[in-house]
């Protein structure tokens, strides 16, 4: 298409850097000498940055571009009986000690400077053997002077820092799929390092960083003041929030976790050894609360850690949010983002299946409805696979004997869970593996003319 350009104007419609004011302010797309005939240089592209358009709710002026609707029952009440003041939050309470105690606000380290030091050798990813070099040079020694004057004083500092919640450490012994020089399989002691995942959910809705960030209370947002055309953006703004907090007592809220897991190879001694590592993203940050070690079955090892969140997740649990109110808070399962052979092994379902419907592996991406899986038939199927029964749904739905380490957590559909998976269904899958194919196979001249354009 020609892009066209007419007197003073480039082709985006803005004026020539001759007549334009403000041309030093303005993104502008240059087509180039060989369209233009100019010899000018591109032109620096610039951002500007926009801000979030404004909400109103359902009973104000209808004047604004959103309109918001509340959930019709109290959520994210405070918990009455308790205090009625705010109370300080944990880490409110470590400043109050420090100040107490004539601690200064940085210690264990001098001042600002030195913590800001002491931070970026922890998070800038360096090895600690570089740390080791930087803290011996010269330059560092006398110019910085830190007081920490190698690694390991360093990590003395860190560790007296103080502390989120507690790792554990669980030893136990798997078997590899690989025999040693008597024939017998190899097997091996592996560690599960792991944390309750509720203590991590405390701790992040009571940070009070995040106080004018938290949302309490699910709400519906619109684009017109009739309700018509919905709009979405935060977890709080989604279905899954506003129709689990139904099932919930009234004043109670939602600490949605979502789960995230990634398998890792981490030795070929015993021939299959990999590890799962599950994160918790949670509100603004994120928590690794488990490294452990598994063979082929990380589902087993999930229900170690799956056991805090049934109980907090059935009955509820009082915590002190980042405004300091104490709330009835359910840490509960809202997503799950894992690879697609993950999601089939913890969907419970062979890898040519997919793991959200029992739609056919040869009818996948045809214009077709397809029944969900359903989480309670699919545990009835495989109870029946368990004792030996064989039932017809295991191979008509290519169900693989698991134990599901979701299968007692509340309120909780795993299939609904699932989150696309862009590296093998989005880029691999449906661009690689079916718009690449067919393009190629539908130009003249198959891979070389794809090249050469």
């Amino acid at each position: 298409m020609d892009r066209g350009v007419k007197g003073d104007k480039t082709g985006c419609g803005l004026q020539d850097d001759s007549e334009s004011e403000h041309d030093d302010l303005i993104a502008d797309f240059d087509p180039g000498p060989e369209n233009t005939g100019s010899g000018r240089a591109p032109r620096q592209v610039m951002i500007e940055e926009i801000e979030d358009e404004a909400y109103h709710r359902n009973d104000e002026p209808s004047e604004g571009r959103r309109w918001v609707e509340d959930f019709p029952t109290p959520t994210g009440s405070i918990v009455e009986g308790i205090i009625s003041e705010a109370l300080p939050t944990k880490f409110e309470e470590i400043r109050l000690r420090k100040n107490q105690s004539g601690e200064a606000p940085w210690a264990p380290f001098s001042d600002q400077d030195e913590w800001e030091l002491a931070r970026w050798l922890m998070k800038s990813g360096i090895s600690q053997t570089e740390r080791e070099k930087f803290l011996g040079l010269k330059k560092v020694r006398d110019g910085i002077k830190p007081s920490f004057h190698n690694n390991r004083a360093f990590l003395k500092k860190i560790d007296a820092l103080p502390k989120g919640p507690e790792w554990q450490c669980e030893i136990f012994e798997i078997t590899g799929d690989e025999t040693d020089e008597t024939g017998n399989l190899r097997t091996e002691e592996v560690e599960l390092w792991k944390r309750n995942p509720v203590e991590c959910v405390r701790e992040l809705i009571g940070n009070p960083a995040f106080r004018e960030n938290m949302k309490y209370s699910p709400t519906k947002i619109y684009e017109d003041p009739d309700g018509k055309n919905r709009g979405y953006d935060e977890m709080s703004t989604g279905d899954w929030w506003w129709e689990t907090q139904m099932s919930l007592p009234s004043g109670a809220t939602i600490a949605p976790i979502i789960l995230s897991s990634d398998k890792t190879q981490l030795s070929r001694f015993s021939g299959d050894k990999q590890a799962w590592p599950p994160g918790q993203p949670f509100s603004l940050d994120t928590y690794q609360f488990a490294s452990l070690n598994a063979s082929k079955k990380p589902t087993e090892h999930f229900k170690d850690i799956s056991y805090f969140i049934i109980e907090a997740g059935t009955r509820g649990i009082n915590m002190i949010c980042a405004d300091g109110h104490v709330r009835l808070v359910f840490p509960l399962l809202a997503a799950y983002i894992a690879d697609y052979p993950e999601q089939c092994l913890v969907g419970c379902c062979m890898e040519n299946r997919c793991p959200k419907c029992l739609v056919n592996p040869k009818q996948r991406g045809e214009g077709m409805a397809s029944i969900l899986c359903d989480p309670t038939s699919t545990m009835a199927h495989l109870r029946e696979m368990a004792l030996g029964l064989n039932p017809v749904e295991s191979s008509k739905y290519g169900l693989r004997p698991v134990d599901p380490f979701w299968k007692n957590l509340p309120h909780c559909n795993i299939f609904n869970a699932f989150m696309p998976d862009l590296l093998h269904q989005l880029h691999k899958g449906v661009f690689k593996d079916h718009i690449v194919s067919w393009a190629t196979e539908s130009a003249n001249g198959s891979d070389q003319e794809i090249d050469r354009r």
